[in-house]
């Protein structure tokens, strides 16, 4: 739950490098409307497509939203 907090709180500062640190480097971020963003430098690049964005909300749970460690390739579907 802290990682969700963490990403969050990066998401409600539209702090780009910060939110795309989440991510592993082959990563993919789903927003609804717009296909797939894959990889971090993307979703970076595009999360820092919006300057001067305002974000007042920002919500993750466990259900919407896998975080891995850093280095983990596994995950348990």
């Amino acid at each position: 739950i802290a990682r969700l907090d963490g990403y969050t709180a990066a998401a409600r500062a539209v702090d780009a490098d910060a939110s795309a640190a989440f991510f592993a480097p082959n990563g993919t971020l789903f927003e609804p409307g717009i296909p797939p963003i894959r990889t971090r430098d993307s979703i970076r690049a595009f999360l820092a497509s919006f300057p001067g964005a305002k974000v007042h909300i920002a919500t993750a749970t466990p259900d919407s939203a896998k975080l891995l460690p850093l280095g983990d390739q596994t995950a348990a579907s």
